[in-house]
């Protein structure tokens, strides 16, 4: 019996060693020994390295913001591949590496590359960097002289790299893939891997997004900020703790400066909040407003001014520092 017992456990075993590795129909690299790692910057400021997407499918693609075909309709393929996953889209990042730092500003990533999708992120290096990372992938680019030192174009590569949660780089995407083939082929490497799925809740916040809405209410709040200066310098008005405008001290304001204050508050956090909402929007709705709030609200306090005026959680003022 024991013996019996153990036959068929060799059985199962062997036949669990035997399970057919996944088929995909793109072009499969694993056991690549390149594409190992990077060192680079993203659109936000944020320092990034490939360790940083572990748990989540990552698509790498090589490019510039200038390039006039493979660069945008890559990127607009992919926008294709995240509406073809729905929420499995959520446990995949989409890396857009600039070829071209001179031009590629981290600004002008943050305005170019979420345009496609608010979780895509750009990322750049100096030249060294970006020489560094194209040598890892084995990525070929070269500058094309142009009719001035400044228009220029950039041959490059045009496949993209992808990696599994657990770090390992498994695909080629070549250019002109089927958005459905590659949908088909990223849930595949999403059901097959041991890292357990790392899904933090909505898109990260590009804050330097611009779409119409957002501009509008960030173009209101621009004409407004010199107004307000007065009142924040004396002291009157303050930053509330929750990013909105607040009225601190009008004890001594006579009856016609405590209306104008009173009505420039009144103008500016409908206005900070139609941004906030904005942002969520652009960013996928409701569901994300807690995070735009949070991301915008922080830089609110980021970039206050020192000596100015701020509410604590606890709802008491302090002069920042």
């Amino acid at each position: 019996m024991k013996k019996l017992f153990a036959l068929i456990l060799s059985f199962v075993v062997l036949l669990t060693g035997c399970t057919d590795p996944p088929k995909f129909k793109s072009t499969d690299i694993t056991g690549s020994d390149w594409g190992k790692d990077f060192a680079l910057t993203d659109h936000n400021g944020t320092p990034r390295q490939l360790a940083d997407f572990r748990g989540k499918v990552l698509v790498v693609f090589f490019g510039y913001t200038q390039c006039p075909d493979v660069c945008p309709t890559t990127l607009a393929s992919m926008r294709d591949v995240f509406g073809l996953l729905g929420e499995d889209a959520k446990r995949v990042q989409v890396l857009f590496i600039t070829l071209d730092p001179a031009r590629d500003s981290s600004e002008l990533l943050a305005h170019y590359v979420p345009a496609f999708h608010p979780s895509f992120l750009g990322l750049r290096g100096d030249d060294d960097a970006t020489a560094a990372v194209a040598k890892e992938f084995k990525v070929f680019y070269s500058k094309q002289k142009g009719s001035t030192p400044d228009n220029y174009s950039v041959d490059h590569s045009t496949g993209s790299y992808v990696f599994d949660p657990d770090g390992r780089l498994r695909l080629l995407l070549r250019h002109g893939e089927a958005p459905e083939i590659v949908a088909g082929d990223l849930k595949l490497l999403l059901a097959n891997s041991k890292t357990p799925a790392v899904v933090t809740g909505p898109a990260e916040i590009n804050l330097e997004i611009g779409t119409p809405p957002v501009m509008v209410a960030r173009h209101a709040l621009t004409q407004r900020s010199s107004r307000l200066v007065r009142f924040y310098e004396a002291g009157i008005i303050g930053l509330g703790n929750d990013g909105m405008v607040k009225m601190r001290d009008g004890s001594h304001l006579t009856l016609v400066q405590r209306q104008i204050a009173e009505k420039l508050i009144d103008q500016e956090n409908p206005d900070r909040n139609s941004l906030i909402y904005a942002l969520a929007e652009a960013h996928g709705g409701k569901a994300v407003q807690p995070a735009a709030r949070a991301a915008q609200v922080k830089r609110w306090k980021d970039q206050f001014h020192s000596g100015w005026w701020v509410e604590d959680a606890n709802g008491n003022w302090s002069k920042k520092p």
